[in-house]
């Protein structure tokens, strides 16, 4: 396939340096751990979340968020080896077209993957919102009641609209191609007119989509929090407002962490696209190398901002749920008891047998009256 061809506008790349390696390695082994856990916990807390019964129909509402969220989480999680693959191969500096990952060689394979990395986190980003927003409703208004079927048509219509545009922009730019220096595949264009133009578009498009709703899901929050805190003054509440409270506290939690991890996502679209306008009004093209002008900020910012913050955030997301959540506890340890139990009577079998025939062996040896034999058995009888 053809890899990146921008190297005029990349810069001198002798001015920067070569990757940091350690750091490569690092990056690798933190999606490796997020992929784990990322991918284990997803499946875990999908099938919870669907085999769960629920009457309420404001829990049936969030239920269905749930359960598209365990999904867009999984899927970020199943995409992260060809990353972790990228960073533990030497990127072969200078010449980083000579040491292509296998996978982002496919020119199809790249195409696919980079199109699901533009549409995923934007429609986490978009699930957060709705998650954040309708539990502010309810507790602003106690007796609203929530409509599950319009959250899945909203999900959908979402889902779609991002599909166009992402392929509306993949028609506008020359290729989704993969950038040895970043490690991942995204939308390029090699023609040197077409390039600030259509870098200005996607990423304006690419703020609105993943960095600038974090300014209202950061003021729903807020508004959760102060209410949360008033009503944790009244002395006495009843058992549905206690259940409401907590389940408050659990979507505070994930909001907070999405606001973590997408701050840095947000700080870094908008330098890089102010960085663009500037150089485009003073004339400039506006090397990369100019932009980020270090090994770290160079060779780390975007697949830190881009990739490896979205992908902590997917597998972080499951542990919240088992710390809030009593009924995903109570199904987590009945998976565990029942693994538990399904492989017991092996084990109590083997133990009885065993232990019968340690009597059969200590009464043979009491009666050779052999101190040797005697020793034996007791030594068996200890390790078992």
């Amino acid at each position: 396939m053809a890899v990146l061809e921008m190297e005029p506008l990349i810069g001198d790349l002798t001015e920067i340096g070569a990757p940091i390696r350690w750091l490569d390695i690092t990056i690798a082994v933190i999606l490796i751990l997020s992929s784990i856990i990322g991918v284990a916990g997803n499946m875990v807390s999908l099938i919870f979340f669907t085999t769960e019964q629920v009457r309420n129909q404001n829990r049936r509402f969030f239920k269905c968020i749930y359960q598209t969220i365990n999904i867009v989480d999984l899927l970020i999680c199943l995409t992260l080896f060809p990353v972790i693959g990228a960073f533990l191969q030497d990127p072969g500096y200078p010449e980083f077209k000579e040491n292509i990952p296998v996978m982002f060689g496919n020119h199809e394979f790249c195409t696919v993957w980079g199109l699901l990395w533009e549409i995923l986190p934007s429609f986490s980003v978009y699930l957060v919102g709705v998650l954040s927003i309708s539990r502010l409703v309810l507790l602003v208004c106690k007796n609203t009641k929530l409509v599950p079927s319009i959250v899945c048509v909203f999900m959908a219509t979402y889902f779609f609209l991002t599909l166009s545009i992402k392929l509306s922009l993949l028609l506008t730019h020359d290729a989704m191609d993969y950038e040895p220096m970043m490690r991942y595949c995204f939308l390029v264009s090699h023609n040197d007119e077409n390039f600030t133009k259509n870098e200005i578009t996607t990423l304006a498009l690419m703020i609105t989509q993943l960095a600038l709703p974090i300014i209202p899901v950061s003021i729903s929050f807020l508004i959760t929090m102060a209410i949360l805190m008033q009503d944790g003054r009244k002395k006495k509440t009843s058992r549905k407002q206690n259940h409401q409270r907590r389940a408050a506290i659990t979507v505070v939690l994930v909001t907070l962490l999405y606001i973590i991890f997408n701050i840095p996502v947000l700080i870094n679209f908008l330098f890089y696209l102010n960085k663009l306008i500037t150089n485009t009004e003073q004339g400039q093209k506006g090397h990369f190398t100019d932009i980020y002008s270090t090994p770290f900020l160079f060779y780390y910012a975007w697949p830190l901002v881009y990739v490896v913050s979205v992908a902590i955030n997917s597998a972080v997301n499951p542990c919240i749920y088992f710390w809030r959540m009593k009924k995903y506890r109570t199904f987590i340890v009945g998976v565990v008891g029942d693994s538990y139990h399904l492989h017991m009577p092996r084990l109590s079998n083997l133990r009885a047998q065993l232990s019968g025939e340690i009597v059969s062996l200590r009464g043979e040896a009491n009666r050779l009256g052999s101190p040797v034999e005697i020793f034996k058995v007791n030594e068996t009888e200890s390790r078992l």
